[in-house]
């Protein structure tokens, strides 16, 4: 049996190596009241989305996923990650896929995509949320969406926490759930694109559930595992601490908003890269639903113009890795 979650973390991977399997969180769990994210900035942009869009938006503080450098939130549908281009690793909301639930007239957005940053500097909360989210599944079978889930992903900025929050949902159809028959939820270390990793699994009442240990390897558990019984209810936390205060260590910045810049972001044949650093960072381009392009290569100090003439019309995320730090740019070919 294979794991569509562990493979769909491992889409921005390209090799896997030997590393220790130590969980870097302690996880727990508590109540607290939902309160939805008020006067906070969309990173939908008001589009009507759908099932696999990634949404890419800058964190604001320095912040760590494991020992991963994580300078943007990166969220592809059902799994928040970071990525050091070998590997990924990530937290696994649900293996359901989610879906704007205006897609059915394609007339207004309904689910917004937003975040926002509270609290003082060195105290700072990340905080991103989906907000009445449709099932891709429930459109694709032609039926109403009257079905949707609210949560939200917070970063601390001062101990690396990160913390799943649950609000209301209404989910009737056990069959959103398709990897495991059961909603999948956890955290996901170092998983490449082979399908090899170890994925952390909740299991279980979801009001108080527990956590497994399950090795990939060539996307197939070696293992048998559950999952949890129901989507969470409304008020469940789920937290993940630091074993580690690992996050507040500062990670040289190779990139600046004033160091790099990519243009146009609307292009037909190239995009061109300034950067003013003097390292030679790595580049890699992915559509935005988080598909591989085979485009890659290595920056160097001045003007770099890259050739993407090759690729289809569409929305496409330009990736820079320098040491521990990356920047993500987007950009249309038309």
């Amino acid at each position: 049996m294979k794991c569509k979650l562990l493979l769909a973390m491992a889409m921005l991977g390209s090799s896997f190596g030997a590393f220790a399997q130590v969980m870097p969180y302690t996880f727990s769990y508590y109540n607290q009241a939902y309160v939805p994210l008020d006067s906070a900035t969309r990173i939908d942009s008001g589009v009507i989305w759908d099932g696999g869009t990634m949404f890419v938006t800058p964190v604001g503080f320095h912040f760590l996923i494991d020992t991963i450098n994580c300078p943007d939130f990166i969220f592809n549908d059902n799994t928040v990650f970071a990525d050091t281009g070998n590997f990924v690793d990530g937290f696994i909301i649900s293996d359901a896929d989610f879906t704007d639930r205006g897609i059915d007239s394609m007339i207004k957005s309904k689910s917004p995509v937003r975040y926002k940053v509270t609290g003082p500097a060195k105290e700072r909360i990340f905080k991103a949320e989906y907000f009445s989210a449709g099932f891709d599944l429930q459109f694709q079978q032609g039926l109403p969406l009257t079905d949707s889930v609210n949560f939200q992903v917070w970063f601390y900025e001062d101990s690396g926490t990160v913390e799943i929050r649950f609000g209301p949902s209404l989910v009737s159809v056990p069959d959103y759930f398709q990897a495991i028959g059961q909603d999948l939820s956890g955290y996901g270390q170092h998983v490449d694109t082979n399908g090899n990793g170890y994925l952390y699994v909740l299991k279980g009442n979801p009001a108080h559930p527990t956590m497994q240990t399950v090795h990939f390897v060539g996307g197939a558990p070696t293992t048998s595992f559950s999952g949890l019984d129901t989507w969470p209810p409304n008020g469940t936390v789920y937290r993940y601490t630091r074993k580690n205060p690992i996050n507040l260590v500062q990670v040289p910045a190779v990139f600046t908003d004033e160091n790099v810049d990519v243009f146009p972001t609307v292009c037909t044949n190239q995009v061109t890269v300034r950067f003013d650093g003097n390292e030679t960072p790595d580049y890699n381009i992915i559509s935005i639903s988080g598909e591989n392009m085979n485009l890659k290569g290595q920056v160097n100090h001045g003007t770099n113009r890259i050739d993407v003439s090759n690729l289809a019309v569409g929305t496409y995320l330009l990736h820079l890795q320098g040491g521990a730090d990356s920047k993500v740019f987007r950009f249309v070919k038309m």
